[in-house]
């Protein structure tokens, strides 16, 4: 009875640190307070000129870039060593914003992942600044401050942020919506969104009646639970050998392309893809073969 009693005690001693350990949030509140500040960002990016804009381009492309720079700079975002960049005479005597072109580049590359950014019509180097002349964006939609609903952990450096929007009409008589959004996040030290860079965006598009977005199927298996079922699957037809990252690629439709992978530093070194089903999680792997990521 002793023995059982003692067996007792210390599994409960253990296993109150496991459970405090499963329920510590992803984002402690302040990463969580930064990493919206790129969220709301990003919808400012979204909301600008007709309004949209990610339902026709999520990719972090040029026109990305221009759009992101121009939306930092009218808004102030203090990437500069800490301050805003502010309007001042440029070398044409014209006014403009002077921006130090390494702090600009490294700004971009750690808020979203790229500093090859190519100079449009309205920009000069000078003296080691980049020179913007003055202008006013224009955007069809105002928009609340995101929302979010749901951080995941998808590998040792990348997280998933899922969560909401809405936009209001700016000078028109357009009803307002809200758009769901699901981006993908990668750890960088030098970022100053609390230690996030975007990585990708892979839903941020207006809800219909349902409450799904057009650009992907919402309902289902999560992407989450998806990577968690593929890793699993995989582990069982493996001996146990877990690949390093198991990541959501892309989506068409229902359709999921999940990608299982290993770093090697100069190339990724595949397990295996799986594209399944959102709703069944059934689907084929690299060599046409069945999966059913339910039945590891």
């Amino acid at each position: 009875m002793k023995k059982v009693l003692c067996l007792i005690i210390a599994v409960l001693f253990f296993a109150q640190p496991c459970l405090a350990a499963e329920e510590a949030p992803v984002l402690s509140e302040d990463v969580q307070e930064k990493v919206t500040d790129l969220l709301d960002l990003l919808a400012a990016v979204d909301a600008g000129e007709n309004g949209m804009y990610f339902s026709e381009n999520k990719e972090i492309d040029q026109d990305f870039l221009d759009r992101f720079l121009t939306w930092s700079v009218w808004l102030s975002v203090p990437f500069i060593d800490g301050t805003a960049p502010e309007i001042t005479e440029l070398s044409g005597g014209t006014s403009g914003w002077k921006i130090p072109e390494d702090k600009l580049k490294a700004y971009l590359q750690n808020s979203v992942g790229r500093s090859d950014y190519e100079m449009n019509g309205n920009m000069k180097l000078t003296d080691g600044n980049i020179e913007i002349g003055g202008f006013t964006p224009s955007a069809a939609y105002g928009h609340e401050r995101p929302d979010i609903s749901k951080v995941s952990r998808i590998s040792k450096t990348d997280i998933q942020i899922e969560g909401s929007v809405q936009y209001a009409p700016e000078f028109s008589e357009e009803p307002s919506y809200t758009s769901a959004f699901c981006v993908l996040l990668t750890q960088n030290e030098e970022s100053m969104w609390g230690g996030y860079t975007l990585k990708e965006i892979r839903k941020w598009g207006k809800e219909d009646q349902t409450g799904q977005t057009g650009n992907a199927g919402s309902t289902g298996y999560t992407d989450e639970e998806l990577c968690t079922m593929a890793r699993t699957y995989c582990e069982a037809r493996n001996s146990g050998i877990s690949p390093q990252y198991v990541v959501v690629d892309s989506t068409d439709g229902n359709m999921v392309s999940i990608h299982l992978y290993e770093d090697m530093g100069d190339h990724t070194a595949t397990f295996d893809w799986y594209t399944v089903d959102r709703n069944t999680a059934v689907g084929t792997n690299t060599l046409g073969e069945t999966v059913d990521l339910k039945n590891p």
